[in-house]
Protein backbone atom coordinates (compact mmCIF):
# COMPACT_ATOMS: atom_id res chain seq x y z
CA UNK A 1 0.00 0.00 0.00
CA UNK A 2 1.74 3.32 -0.69
CA UNK A 3 2.29 6.16 1.50
CA UNK A 4 2.12 9.47 2.50
CA UNK A 5 5.55 11.05 2.33
CA UNK A 6 6.55 14.63 3.90
CA UNK A 7 9.92 15.49 2.88
CA UNK A 8 11.56 18.51 4.34
CA UNK A 9 14.26 20.21 2.24
CA UNK A 10 11.92 18.83 -0.38
CA UNK A 11 13.76 20.67 -3.09
CA UNK A 12 17.50 19.84 -2.27
CA UNK A 13 19.37 17.44 -4.07
CA UNK A 14 19.28 14.24 -1.83
CA UNK A 15 15.26 15.27 -0.63
CA UNK A 16 14.50 15.77 -4.97
CA UNK A 17 16.22 12.30 -5.62
CA UNK A 18 14.53 10.78 -2.67
CA UNK A 19 11.10 12.21 -3.71
CA UNK A 20 11.63 10.58 -7.49
CA UNK A 21 11.95 7.57 -6.15
CA UNK A 22 8.87 7.59 -3.60
CA UNK A 23 7.15 8.22 -6.44
CA UNK A 24 8.30 5.79 -8.98
CA UNK A 25 7.15 3.15 -6.67
CA UNK A 26 3.49 4.75 -6.24
CA UNK A 27 3.88 6.77 -2.78
CA UNK A 28 2.31 10.13 -2.93
CA UNK A 29 5.35 12.97 -1.59
CA UNK A 30 4.73 16.78 -0.39
CA UNK A 31 8.12 18.67 -0.39
CA UNK A 32 8.49 21.25 1.81
CA UNK A 33 11.27 23.71 1.25
CA UNK A 34 12.21 27.41 1.65
CA UNK A 35 14.11 27.63 -1.36
CA UNK A 36 17.06 29.08 0.27
CA UNK A 37 19.26 26.54 -0.87
CA UNK A 38 17.06 24.11 -3.02
CA UNK A 39 15.92 24.67 -6.48
CA UNK A 40 12.85 23.65 -7.97
CA UNK A 41 14.78 23.02 -11.33
CA UNK A 42 15.71 19.81 -8.65
CA UNK A 43 12.18 19.26 -8.80
CA UNK A 44 11.67 19.16 -12.85
CA UNK A 45 11.31 15.28 -13.35
CA UNK A 46 8.64 14.94 -10.67
CA UNK A 47 6.63 18.65 -10.74
CA UNK A 48 4.09 17.48 -12.90
CA UNK A 49 3.25 14.17 -11.07
CA UNK A 50 -0.27 14.25 -9.79
CA UNK A 51 0.94 12.32 -6.26
CA UNK A 52 3.95 15.35 -5.78
CA UNK A 53 2.99 18.67 -4.24
CA UNK A 54 5.77 21.64 -3.55
CA UNK A 55 4.83 23.76 -0.80
CA UNK A 56 6.63 26.88 -0.47
CA UNK A 57 7.56 27.35 3.37
CA UNK A 58 9.86 26.99 6.50
CA UNK A 59 10.20 24.27 8.94
CA UNK A 60 10.15 26.83 11.08
CA UNK A 61 6.16 27.75 10.71
CA UNK A 62 4.52 25.42 13.33
CA UNK A 63 1.35 25.28 11.89
CA UNK A 64 2.26 24.37 8.58
CA UNK A 65 4.50 21.68 9.76
CA UNK A 66 1.94 20.42 11.67
CA UNK A 67 -0.72 20.56 9.34
CA UNK A 68 1.64 18.99 6.66
CA UNK A 69 3.10 16.21 9.35
CA UNK A 70 -0.77 15.35 10.17
CA UNK A 71 -1.30 14.59 6.28
CA UNK A 72 1.69 12.53 6.03
CA UNK A 73 2.36 8.51 6.73
CA UNK A 74 6.40 9.24 7.22
CA UNK A 75 8.79 12.45 7.62
CA UNK A 76 11.85 12.70 6.22
CA UNK A 77 13.49 15.12 7.61
CA UNK A 78 16.37 16.79 5.47
CA UNK A 79 15.51 20.66 6.06
CA UNK A 80 18.59 22.57 7.13
CA UNK A 81 20.89 25.83 6.87
CA UNK A 82 24.01 24.56 4.66
CA UNK A 83 26.47 25.56 3.09
CA UNK A 84 29.80 26.85 4.25
CA UNK A 85 29.24 30.69 3.10
CA UNK A 86 25.77 30.69 4.73
CA UNK A 87 26.53 29.68 7.62
CA UNK A 88 29.67 31.86 8.31
CA UNK A 89 27.56 35.07 7.18
CA UNK A 90 24.49 33.92 8.99
CA UNK A 91 25.65 31.34 12.02
CA UNK A 92 22.11 32.47 13.99
CA UNK A 93 19.80 31.88 11.65
CA UNK A 94 21.27 28.74 10.59
CA UNK A 95 21.43 27.36 13.97
CA UNK A 96 17.73 28.36 14.32
CA UNK A 97 17.15 26.50 11.25
CA UNK A 98 18.60 23.67 12.05
CA UNK A 99 17.65 23.30 15.73
CA UNK A 100 14.32 25.05 16.32
CA UNK A 101 13.14 23.55 12.80
CA UNK A 102 14.00 20.54 13.27
CA UNK A 103 12.22 20.09 16.86
CA UNK A 104 9.31 21.73 15.16
CA UNK A 105 9.30 18.63 12.49
CA UNK A 106 10.37 16.22 15.34
CA UNK A 107 8.05 17.38 17.86
CA UNK A 108 4.83 17.33 15.42
CA UNK A 109 5.93 14.13 14.10
CA UNK A 110 6.03 12.84 17.61
CA UNK A 111 2.53 14.25 18.38
CA UNK A 112 0.95 12.23 15.38
CA UNK A 113 2.85 9.17 15.73
CA UNK A 114 4.49 9.08 12.64
CA UNK A 115 7.60 7.58 10.97
CA UNK A 116 10.60 10.19 10.93
CA UNK A 117 13.92 9.79 9.40
CA UNK A 118 16.32 12.36 10.53
CA UNK A 119 19.30 12.18 8.10
CA UNK A 120 22.12 14.81 7.13
CA UNK A 121 21.14 17.48 4.91
CA UNK A 122 24.23 17.77 2.84
CA UNK A 123 25.40 15.57 0.38
CA UNK A 124 28.92 16.53 2.32
CA UNK A 125 27.88 14.38 4.67
CA UNK A 126 27.99 11.08 2.31
CA UNK A 127 30.79 9.16 0.43
CA UNK A 128 31.96 10.32 -3.48
CA UNK A 129 31.17 6.91 -5.10
CA UNK A 130 27.90 4.65 -4.48
CA UNK A 131 28.07 1.85 -2.33
CA UNK A 132 30.96 3.14 -0.46
CA UNK A 133 28.41 4.28 2.78
CA UNK A 134 29.63 2.07 5.69
CA UNK A 135 27.00 1.39 8.79
CA UNK A 136 28.58 1.23 12.21
CA UNK A 137 26.79 -1.74 13.73
CA UNK A 138 28.39 -0.64 17.12
CA UNK A 139 27.23 2.51 19.12
CA UNK A 140 25.36 4.41 16.87
CA UNK A 141 24.19 2.03 13.95
CA UNK A 142 22.82 5.08 12.38
CA UNK A 143 26.15 6.80 11.63
CA UNK A 144 28.80 5.90 8.73
CA UNK A 145 31.93 6.40 9.84
CA UNK A 146 32.48 8.79 7.24
CA UNK A 147 29.80 11.01 8.47
CA UNK A 148 31.25 10.64 12.10
CA UNK A 149 34.77 12.38 10.61
CA UNK A 150 32.58 15.09 8.54
CA UNK A 151 30.98 15.79 12.38
CA UNK A 152 34.18 15.73 14.27
CA UNK A 153 35.59 18.34 12.28
CA UNK A 154 32.82 20.53 11.70
CA UNK A 155 32.34 23.71 14.38
CA UNK A 156 28.87 21.47 15.74
CA UNK A 157 30.43 18.65 15.48
CA UNK A 158 33.10 20.33 18.52
CA UNK A 159 30.58 21.51 20.22
CA UNK A 160 28.59 18.24 20.65
CA UNK A 161 31.41 15.61 20.44
CA UNK A 162 30.39 13.89 23.58
CA UNK A 163 27.05 13.06 23.20
CA UNK A 164 27.14 12.76 18.59
CA UNK A 165 29.84 12.37 17.56
CA UNK A 166 31.87 9.50 19.42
Amino acid sequence: MPNAYLITGGAGFIGSHLAEVLLERGDRVVALDDLSTGRRSNLRRVANNSNFELVVGSVLDELMVDELVHRCDVVVHLAAAVGVKLIVEQPLRSFTTNIRGSEIVVGSAHRYRRKILVAPPSRNAYPARPGQLQVQAAREPWVSRHVQQRCRKSTLGFSTRRNACR
